[in-house]
């Protein structure tokens, strides 16, 4: 029988308010952030076009249009030629809304774009979103998902124990540095968490989530992408 992420999340809490033994705070101040994974569409072609740059124009105009309303809290192109184009990440009322919202976008309406949303919990005690400016730089990161992996739910104490040391896990990764947003899928049947990571390097960011308790256990996989965004909009420390 397949597993839903509600089970998943719940373990997720319920690792959390067992006593972290000083390893890390219980996650606090939920918020759930909807990630708006724009892939090719339908009508995508790689040759520039006096209109293809128009509606690209159109396309960084409303993503601008959307930070200053308070609903973009970072953009970015993906790196490589997949068809995973960029992420959005954004505060809305609900997904349907966040999918309103990018639906808007002159890139998806001209069928250039299509449109996957993805949200997930963040504690704000572990990770926060700073203002969108103007001068920030722009770096790599390594956007990723830990997605449901293939071995069943265990026994409640296992979980509980696994689903600890992984929170204090992700807790060091925040701490050092290396990992600057993250949290818990909901709504989803295959995704079961979503990580940033201060990193440009795709092999070392696999290997070290590789180390992540619920990999090794087989409840969750990897799946990593390369990601340009602004640099100190999400803070982890």
């Amino acid at each position: 029988m397949k597993r839903t992420l509600a089970v998943l999340v719940v373990l997720v809490f319920a690792a959390a308010a067992l006593p972290a033994q000083g390893r890390y705070p219980a996650p606090e101040g939920m918020q759930t952030i909807h990630i708006a994974m724009l892939y090719r569409g339908p009508n995508a072609g790689k040759e520039s076009t006096p209109e293809t740059q128009k509606i690209q124009t159109a396309h960084l105009a409303h993503i601008t249009k959307l930070a200053k309303e308070g609903h973009a809290l970072i953009a970015g192109p993906m790196g490589g030629d997949g068809d995973l184009r960029g992420i959005i990440m954004l505060k809305a009322a609900s997904a349907d809304a966040a999918r309103a919202l990018e639906a808007d976008d002159p890139a998806v309406k001209a069928g250039r774009l299509r449109i996957e949303i993805v949200s997930f919990m963040t504690p704000s005690n572990w990770f926060t979103f700073g203002p969108v400016k103007d001068d920030l730089p722009m770096r790599q990161f390594v956007f990723g998902f830990l997605n449901v992996g293939p071995k069943p739910i265990g026994t409640p104490e296992a979980n509980a124990a696994i689903m600890d040391d992984h929170l204090a896990n992700l807790w060091s990764m925040r701490q050092s540095g290396v990992m600057v947003a993250g949290g818990p899928a909901v709504g989803s049947e295959t995704r079961a968490g979503v990580v940033v990571m201060v990193m440009d390097s795709l092999e070392k960011a696999k290997a070290l989530l590789e180390q992540d308790p619920t990999v090794k256990a087989g409840r969750t996989t990897v799946e990593l992408f390369p990601w340009f965004a602004a640099d100190g909009i999400m803070k982890g420390r």
